[in-house]
């Protein structure tokens, strides 16, 4: 009997060489032999899938002593030797089939904590979704609710800024303080703030402008503020004779009326100013300036060629209430 085949059924699973006296054989691992010396490298995967050393059980038996009971049968039946042997597989088959079985365990377990991660991982984006949507959707209205704000403030800002700025401008009244000597209007500004107390007089100046050959304006609200502000002792008298203090004629809002019929053309000044009271439904009232400065014919070539309707314009001018009636029709 070939003595080296003997031994190749018990080789170590480390250094890969037939043990031919103490075997050390792993209980929980399947058919894995090792000499006394290297079982201590016989390692296996834990839950972490880090190799660890092996806890065994282990059982040590003679190579020589177990190859002798598998050649020479004992004393019995067959069926003893049957049962025998058929016990000893049976128990390494369970202990085979039990470590599968936790391998198996194992594998579901981990499958499972897999599955379970996946499916929280896809519940929170799904959540963190819906949220930032959410969000995202109300910050789109605070966006558009601002834009609205501000382009309604806008318009409504650069509307009353518009106002203000031409009621600042028609209520305004200015004079005129002019140097009977030539000089420059530095040195007549100079000499209003040195004769004249403007701080402190009764009246509010909203504007000391230079002007040109050696003028100076100074506004006032209304016209009552520049009756006063002419007859006040401290700009009449202070200025002295060296300077003359005149009120600045404001010049009449105008408007233009067009498409005008040739009919209505050759009216006098007077009846086209009626008619266009009676269309526009303006009352008189005292204090109602009307006045045609200028009449423009738009009468074209081809027009006049087929005698065709002549169409014009005129130019009214007009005082402030009614400047602003005529542009609110």
């Amino acid at each position: 009997m070939d003595s080296t085949g003997e031994y190749d059924k018990y080789r170590c699973s480390t250094c890969k060489k037939p043990i031919k006296s103490q075997v050390v054989r792993c209980k929980t691992c399947v058919k894995l032999f090792y000499h006394p010396g290297c079982v201590n490298k016989h390692k296996v995967l834990d839950r972490n899938h880090e190799l660890v050393a092996c806890s065994g059980p282990f059982e040590k038996f003679n190579a020589e002593e177990e190859n002798q009971k598998t050649s020479v049968p004992a004393a019995g039946s067959s069926r003893d030797r049957v049962s025998s042997v058929g016990s000893i597989g049976g128990s390494r088959g369970m202990s085979s089939s039990a470590t599968v079985d936790m391998k198996i365990d194992w594998l579901i377990k981990t499958v499972k904590a897999v599955k379970d991660e996946i499916t929280c991982k896809n519940e929170v984006k799904k959540m963190i979704k819906e949220v930032v949507g959410a969000e995202m959707e109300g910050l789109k209205q605070q966006i558009e609710e601002l834009k609205r704000m501000i382009h309604g403030e806008g318009m409504n800002a650069g509307k009353a800024t518009y106002s203000e700025a031409v009621k600042e401008k028609k209520k305004e009244m200015v004079i005129i303080v002019k140097p009977k000597l030539q000089q420059e209007s530095e040195a007549t500004k100079r000499a209003i703030k040195e004769k004249v107390d403007i701080k402190n007089m009764a009246m509010g100046i909203t504007k000391l402008k230079k002007g040109s050959k050696g003028t100076v304006i100074l506004g006032c609200e209304s016209g009552g503020e520049i009756e006063v502000l002419k007859a006040e002792a401290e700009v009449k008298n202070k200025m002295g004779e060296g300077f003359k203090v005149t009120e600045s004629t404001q010049m009449k809002p105008k408007i233009k009326i067009v498409n005008i019929e040739e009919e209505e053309l050759n009216l006098t000044d007077e009846e086209l100013v009626d008619t266009i009271k009676t269309q526009n439904g303006i009352e008189e009232t005292e204090g109602r300036e009307w006045k045609i400065v200028k009449r423009l014919t738009k009468g074209r070539q081809q027009e006049r060629n087929r005698r065709g309707p002549i169409e014009g314009s005129i130019i009214l001018e007009v005082d402030e209430a009614t400047h602003e009636e005529l542009l609110s029709k």
